[in-house]
């Protein structure tokens, strides 16, 4: 609700699990799986409205292997090289920065936008 995403669990949610041993002293991460990818996106997409909302404490990240990590790093930071050899009029477009997109108008497009796995 915070985050603005409209969630079903019997429509949107494949599984539920949580990971590593339960602990009532520790709150222990939950691994959701869903059955959309549209929905992971949108949720990925809103995570930031929780920051500054009453659930400031909880983090939703995508669940990547070691490699699929390797990876997404290694594609930020060309994209954050491509992002700063940019020319000042370039620099007033769309750029990618920490796996975050920032736009400088509505109508400019970025040449180094980097697309979310799918």
């Amino acid at each position: 609700d915070n985050m603005g995403v409209n969630l079903c669990t019997d429509n949107d949610v494949r599984f539920i699990t949580q990971l590593g041993k339960f602990d009532c002293e520790k709150q222990c991460p939950l691994l959701i799986g869903l059955k959309s990818t549209d929905k992971k996106n949108e949720i990925l997409d809103n995570n930031k409205k929780l920051k500054d909302s009453n659930m400031s404490h909880i983090s939703v990240v995508s669940n990547l292997t070691q490699q699929q990590r390797v990876e997404e790093k290694k594609l930020n930071t060309e994209a954050e090289q491509l992002n700063q050899n940019r020319t000042d009029e370039e620099q007033k477009k769309l750029q990618i920065s920490g796996g975050r997109m920032s736009r400088g108008t509505e109508n400019d497009k970025s040449p180094h936008r980097r697309k979310r796995r799918q």
